[in-house]
């Protein structure tokens, strides 16, 4: 039986047959025992004592076992790569002393924080099944979430989740009661009849909540809530602006004081709480904004001074008393076309303090009044006015400032007139929710 040729130290042999194998012994592979040398000689070690080439069963069959022993001896022989295998009674991650500060404040401030979802099975048409969204408990008989988050769901149900003495997750679901809304500010309130007087109402605290007035940029924030319905979630972030003017709620009215913010706010967090680097209520999370729906890094929220302020007015009388004087404007466009400086009067509601005093709506195609000043304090818009109302209370006396289109009607001159108006609470029933 021949033998191949081998290469001595003086190099291969010249002539045809040496160099076919010189070249055959190029194309051959290693041996195991010898690649698993080369692997290991970088690492410092040697082939393994424990190591030999398993033996030759058969063509097929012997390469497969040559292929698996080989390659487990290997892999047993590497040490561990990155700690991708932990080894026994390895110490765990040290966290850092923030990340153990936020693991407190999540423990100690999400039993107070609730998931709305629609309890009725029976729905409306038009009238969206699986809404959802979220609330914090406001008192020890109150939660308080968006009025957008409630306002077309028939039986609102709050889903309360905690933890008792031994750790194991309690939780517990409750029909609600509407106490008030207010649309125009995208508050309301309601009451958890049911949990008052059970065993788990201790394990849900009521959160705490600080003023919003003193917020600055930069401040740390996180946001709780139900994003897409996964509950007790917490994102973080920090303060991007404060007294932002947005129009949050219904009927387009401008809201003072609006914190914005880029700790992630997504569907479903609508009503939870903004709080502070205290665990602390700051504000109530609203709205994003976003061109896909999705959040984009400006998330809205309305601050708690204001909300506690609604909250309390809800509570006492059902709805949010706001001074008002009983009309509606025109859109800004059409002031813009005009050129008209002031708040032009579209309607004017009946019976209403407007109407009593004399201010005169549009009507058959002739202007209506110009509200140009309160109180003889300039306002250029509806906005204005708004924002003016906003420091007044109901049953006050105001001075209203406007001017009226000539009663020549080929004529573009203006009356000016002073108004003596007595202001009415825009919470009664009748007063139609657009009207100012």
């Amino acid at each position: 039986m021949s033998a191949t040729p081998m290469p001595s130290a003086r190099g291969p042999r010249r002539g045809p047959r040496g160099e076919a194998a010189r070249r055959a012994a190029k194309r051959a592979p290693l041996p195991c025992a010898a690649l698993l040398g080369a692997l290991l000689a970088p690492l410092g070690r040697g082939t393994p004592a424990a190591y030999a080439p398993p033996p030759t069963r058969g063509a097929a069959g012997g390469r497969r076992s040559a292929l698996f022993g080989g390659g487990s001896a290997l892999l047993g022989a590497l040490p561990p790569l990155g700690g991708l295998a932990a080894a026994p009674g390895a110490a765990k991650a040290q966290l850092t002393p923030q990340e153990l500060r936020q693991i407190e404040l999540f423990a100690r401030t999400s039993p107070g924080v609730v998931s709305i979802t629609e309890g009725s099975k029976r729905l409306p048409s038009g009238v969206q099944a699986g809404a959802s969204g979220s609330a914090f408990m406001w008192d020890r008989e109150h939660v308080v979430t968006n009025f957008h988050v409630i306002g077309n769901m028939v039986a609102p149900r709050a889903t309360f989740l905690g933890k008792d003495a031994s750790g194991n997750e309690i939780r517990s679901s409750h029909d609600l009661v509407l106490v008030g809304g207010d649309p125009l500010s995208d508050i309301a309130v309601l009451q958890v009849p049911t949990l008052a007087g059970t065993e788990v109402q201790e394990l849900f605290q009521p959160l705490q909540r600080a003023s919003s007035a003193d917020l600055v940029p930069g401040q740390e924030v996180f946001a709780l809530g139900n994003p897409y319905g996964l509950e007790h979630s917490m994102s973080l972030g920090v303060i991007s602006a404060v007294k932002r003017t947005m129009r949050l709620g219904m009927g387009s009215r401008p809201m003072d004081g609006v914190i914005q913010t880029d700790a992630a706010i997504n569907p479903g967090n609508s009503g939870g709480p903004l709080l502070d680097s205290e665990g602390r209520v700051v504000g109530m999370n609203s709205a994003i904004m976003s061109a896909s729906g999705g959040f984009s890094g400006v998330g809205l929220a309305i601050p708690i001074d204001l909300v506690q302020h609604h909250v309390g007015n809800m509570i006492a009388e059902g709805y949010v008393s706001r001074a008002a004087l009983g009309v509606t404007f025109a859109p800004s466009g059409m002031q813009e076309v005009l050129g008209i400086d002031g708040a032009i009067v579209m309607r004017v509601v009946p019976e209403g303090p407007a109407s009593k005093a004399g201010v005169r709506a549009q009507s058959r195609g002739r202007l209506g009044d110009v509200i140009v000043g309160i109180n003889y304090k300039r306002v250029s818009s509806s906005d204005d006015i708004v924002k003016v109302l906003d420091t007044l209370a109901p049953g006050g006396k105001v001075t209203v400032q406007l001017k009226r289109p000539s009663q020549d009607i080929d004529s573009d001159a203006y009356d000016f007139v002073d108004l003596n108006v007595e202001l009415a609470s825009s919470g009664a029933l009748h007063y139609p929710m657009i009207a100012v």
